[in-house]
């Protein structure tokens, strides 16, 4: 009988044990609030009464995670653990808006066709149908396109080196050439550090002479956007102060860039006050709206800031342009 008494209350004290472990860990796991933390917990304790709320706390961890990273894999790997339930449908459609981007930023046959066939009635449907029209030649097109809220945008900062009629626009190889075209007031076009490799990356770069000429800068069917035009942009994409992660490409800037605009931007660089500055840092867009009796407006992406600032400079300045459809 003594013996059977000693047995229960050895019995009860692991019980209690286990429990008082169970809690201890309860509380460091809700603490840390990772995934590892998380999933270390649920591995421990199966049975234990917190396994339903850790398995929430995990779901909207790995959520966010995907969320970030912005990225197929990441959308893919939250799919694979949580084929169904909540947050499944929004993760879908960011996967389908990735995948999307990414098809008409590769823009081959091969790569639209299968586009078409993954995703065969999405919104991007009948886009990615006109792009395998047999009668384009995707290679050969100057520029794709992006299509963010009701604007459609060139992919790429604009390269060309003649108006809409056919003449040249002069270049600039030096800073006296940059020079003379401030005098004379004349347009001229420049690569960054009048380097032509930079140009294969990043376009040229056009001083506001160029923009406003009445031969037209932006090839057929295009045109340079106004300020309005710029900040009907950055209101679909959230407001200026918070648009710039969502236009600049990912793995580039060095920041929390997620691009999930498709705008794709790049850190090219621009030419202010006859100095080169801020290639891999900053961006700088020309429109085609004055301010006051000379000044030029333009928008500016950074890496150390999450907006995309308006501001207005002298025409001589020499910045990107990115050309929106008419």
């Amino acid at each position: 009988m003594y013996a059977l008494r000693n047995l229960s209350v050895f019995i009860l004290m692991i019980i209690l044990l286990v429990g008082c472990g169970d809690n201890k860990q309860y509380k460091n796991a809700k603490k840390l609030n990772t995934i590892e933390g998380y999933e270390e917990f649920i591995g421990k304790f199966p049975e234990s009464k917190y396994i339903s709320e850790f398995k929430d706390s995990l779901r909207v961890l790995y959520y966010k995670k995907a969320r970030n990273a912005n990225t197929v894999e990441a959308c893919e790997n939250f799919l694979k653990i949580y084929p169904e339930g909540k947050y499944v449908s929004d993760i879908k459609q960011l996967l389908l808006d990735l995948r999307y981007h990414e098809a008409i930023r590769i823009a081959t046959n091969d790569v639209l066709k299968k586009f078409l066939k993954d995703y065969p009635n999405s919104q991007y449907s009948n886009e990615i149908k006109k792009l395998l029209n047999p009668t384009i030649d995707i290679k050969k097109l100057a520029y794709q396109a992006v299509k963010i809220g009701n604007q459609i945008w060139m992919l790429k900062n604009l390269d060309v080196s003649c108006f809409r009629n056919g003449d040249p626009i002069p270049e600039a190889k030096t800073n006296d050439d940059l020079k003379k075209a401030r005098d004379n007031e004349t347009p001229v076009w420049c690569y960054y550090n009048f380097n032509p490799q930079n140009g294969e990356k990043y376009g040229k770069l056009y001083n506001w002479h160029a923009v406003t000429d009445s031969r037209g800068l932006a090839p057929k069917g295009w045109h340079v956007p106004s300020d309005a035009e710029w900040t009907k942009l950055t209101d679909f994409l959230g407001g200026e102060n918070s648009a710039g992660p969502k236009m600049k490409s990912i793995g580039v800037w060095n920041d929390n860039s997620i691009n999930n605009s498709g705008f794709s931007a790049l850190p090219g660089g621009y030419h202010y006050n006859f100095h080169f500055t801020s290639i891999d840092i900053g961006a700088s867009f020309w429109s085609s709206t004055k301010h006051g009796f000379s000044l030029g407006v333009y928008r500016a992406l950074n890496s150390n800031h999450s907006e995309i600032s308006a501001s207005w400079a002298y025409p001589f300045h020499c910045f990107s342009v990115r050309c929106i459809k008419d």
